[in-house]
C-alpha cells in the first residue's frame, strides 16, 4: 500500500508541472527575479508638471503586463474594459436627465461573442455621487463580466481568466483614470511610484505542499481575486493589498434611491 502510495505522489509530482507547462502558464515565485524594462517611473509633484513633459517621455503604447512593487501585477488590456470614461459620462446624463438607464457592454475574442449589462440611474441621485454611482455600477458590472466569462462555453477557451488576479485591479486603475481624468501613465508616475514591464504572465495557479506532511499530494489550486484590491505574494502567502488613501474611491450602494441593476444578456457577431 505504501509502495504504492509513493508511486502515485511521484507521478503526480511529474505531471503536474507538465500539465502547467503545457497549457503555457508558469508560475512566478518571485517578481524581483523577473526581466524588467521601466516605462514609467516615479515622480514627485508630476501632476503639476506633467505638460512640460517631453513627448519622448510618455507612454505611446502599453506592453501587455506591467508590475508595481507595491500592488502587484497588472494586464493593460483591462484599463479599458466596460469603458469607464463612458460610465461615468452616461451616469452623468442620466443625473441631468432626472434618471435613466445606461447600459455597458464588453465583447470577447474579436467581437464573437459579448456581455451587456443594464442598470437604472434613479433620478434622485446628485450631481456630487456620480462618481460614487458609476463606480458601484461599474463594480457591479465587472464582478457580473468576469463571472460570465468562466461560464460555458466561454470558459473552454480561456480557462485562466475568470477573476485573475491582475483583472481587477487593473479595471480598478482604468476607472481611477477616468474618474479623476489622468492618464495611466500618470496614475502610475505620481500614485503608485512608477511601474516595469513583466514579461511573463502574471501566476495563476500554485502548487502548495505541506512540509508537515510531505508524504501527502501537494495541493494545486487556482488564484483567483472577486475584488478590486490587488492580490500580493508575501512571506505568510497570497494577502489582498489595500490601495492607498488617495487612490480609494468610495462606491455608492445599490437601492431605489441610488442604482439597481436591471438584466443583463450574451450576444454574438456583434448583435
Amino acid at each position: 500500500m505504501n509502495k504504492k502510495f509513493t508511486a502515485v505522489r511521484l507521478m503526480t509530482q511529474l505531471l503536474i508541472p507538465i500539465l502547467l507547462l503545457s497549457a503555457g502558464y508558469e508560475y512566478v515565485s518571485s517578481a524581483s527575479d523577473k526581466d524588467w524594462a521601466a516605462p514609467v517611473l516615479p515622480d514627485e509633484n508630476c501632476l503639476q508638471r506633467w505638460g512640460q513633459l517631453d513627448t519622448t517621455q510618455k507612454v505611446k503604447s502599453w506592453p501587455k503586463y506591467l508590475y508595481n512593487k507595491t500592488y502587484g501585477w497588472f494586464d493593460t488590456t483591462h484599463f479599458a474594459t466596460g469603458n469607464p470614461r463612458q460610465i461615468i459620462a452616461d451616469v452623468g446624463t442620466a443625473v441631468a436627465n432626472g434618471g435613466g438607464v445606461i447600459t455597458i457592454t464588453q465583447g470577447l475574442h474579436n467581437g464573437i461573442t459579448g456581455y451587456t449589462g443594464h442598470y437604472q440611474v434613479s433620478g434622485q441621485v446628485s450631481e456630487q455621487q456620480i462618481i460614487g454611482v458609476a463606480f458601484g455600477i461599474y463594480t457591479d458590472w465587472s464582478w457580473r463580466f468576469e463571472n460570465w466569462e468562466g461560464d460555458f462555453p466561454r470558459v473552454m477557451l480561456s480557462p485562466y481568466t475568470r477573476f485573475a488576479i491582475e483583472d481587477l485591479p487593473s479595471q480598478y486603475i482604468g476607472f481611477f483614470a477616468a474618474a479623476h481624468d489622468l492618464t495611466y501613465q500618470q496614475v502610475f508616475a505620481c500614485y503608485l511610484g512608477g511601474v516595469k514591464v513583466v514579461h511573463d504572465e502574471p501566476p495563476h495557479i500554485v502548487i502548495d505542499n505541506n512540509p508537515a506532511a510531505p508524504d501527502l499530494l501537494p495541493e494545486v489550486r487556482r488564484l483567483e481575486n472577486e475584488t478590486f484590491e490587488p492580490l500580493i505574494e508575501t512571506e505568510s502567502g497570497w494577502q489582498h493589498r489595500p490601495w492607498s488613501r488617495i487612490m480609494r474611491i468610495t462606491a455608492v450602494p445599490d437601492s431605489a434611491q441610488t442604482w439597481q441593476f436591471l438584466h443583463e444578456e450574451t450576444w454574438y457577431f456583434g448583435q
